[in-house]
């Protein structure tokens, strides 16, 4: 993926826009494995495609965000890691330190791939249907 860290970014919308994500990857306290999908919001999903550990404290997942205005955008999240009890649980992965966005750039304006959400074609519609 991309090195143009979203956790960085102090704008607003991009912080909801990371808030939300962060907030739909799990189901039953786990993140989403690879085919697993979660909807919410406006007809938007977050499908998991893979989470791997990276050392004692920190797990790499890759997901596809598919809304309304546009299908599989690429997201992948760093979390820090450290397990709480024997079940799984989503305070497991307390905070994050990376989030990068890829999407398809084939929105009417893009011109090629974006790795800020701000330049896709479809960025205000997609927060409205996340925000729904």
């Amino acid at each position: 993926m991309s090195d143009y860290n979203l956790f960085l970014e102090p704008d607003e919308d991009i912080e909801t826009f990371r808030d939300i994500i962060t907030d739909n990857v799990f189901i039953k306290g786990e993140l989403l494995k690879k085919g697993e999908k979660k909807s919410f919001g406006n007809m938007c999903i977050l499908e998991g495609v893979n989470n791997s550990k990276e050392g004692d404290d920190k797990v790499r997942s890759n997901f596809l965000l598919h809304t309304q205005a546009e299908d599989n955008i690429k997201i992948q999240i760093l979390w820090d890691y450290a397990p709480v009890g024997d079940q799984p649980s989503e305070y497991d992965y307390e905070t994050y330190s990376e989030f990068f966005f890829e999407d398809t750039g084939k929105g009417p304006f893009d011109e090629g791939p974006n790795i800020d959400p701000r330049n896709n074609s479809n960025w205000e519609e997609i927060l409205t249907d996340m925000n729904s």
